[in-house]
């Protein structure tokens, strides 16, 4: 799979009209045996979007719109999750998916991540009107990979 290259910038150049902040929790599920994963968020401006069960809405005409992600790691044993630095996010317009792989194994479509460390994620939204499908990646202590896949709507 190919590593996204991260993308820095002064955060005094650009400033989002829009920052929707959402936290990511990850818990244990001891019957599956697996990493559950679900958000809650809130927008700033509060006129602009919202985070509705696992979906990220933002509103038309909001202006450039970022996406603040942090984790919140409630598992059980505690399994020391973090974003995966190389890939955090895959991302793709809903339109683009075929088949059963969705999003993509790489990409995303527009999206820019702007900082990503051990629980935080940040990312500048595509500027293209859509609904998005997303995976968020995350590794934990001992090296495997848990996927967490919401959705964007992004009302342009």
């Amino acid at each position: 799979m190919d590593s996204m290259t991260l993308e820095s910038r002064d955060c005094s150049e650009v400033r989002a009209n829009t920052i929707v902040k959402v936290r990511v929790h990850a818990t244990w599920d001891e019957a599956l045996q697996t990493v559950v994963f679900g958000m809650v968020g809130k927008v700033d401006p509060a006129v602009n979007g919202d985070v509705r069960g696992q979906t990220i809405k933002i509103k038309p005409n909001s202006g450039l719109t970022e996406i603040h992600f942090k984790l919140k790691d409630g598992t059980k044993p505690d399994l020391d999750l973090e974003f995966r630095k190389a890939e955090p996010i895959q991302v793709a317009m809903r339109d683009d998916c075929g088949g059963d792989e969705c999003p993509p194994g790489s990409g995303t479509a527009g999206f820019h991540v702007l900082d990503c460390s051990d629980t935080t994620l940040e990312l500048q939204a595509s500027s293209t009107a859509g609904e998005y499908v997303y995976s968020l990646w995350f590794t934990d202590r001992n090296g495997d990979t848990h996927e967490y896949d919401p959705i964007i709507k992004n009302r342009l």
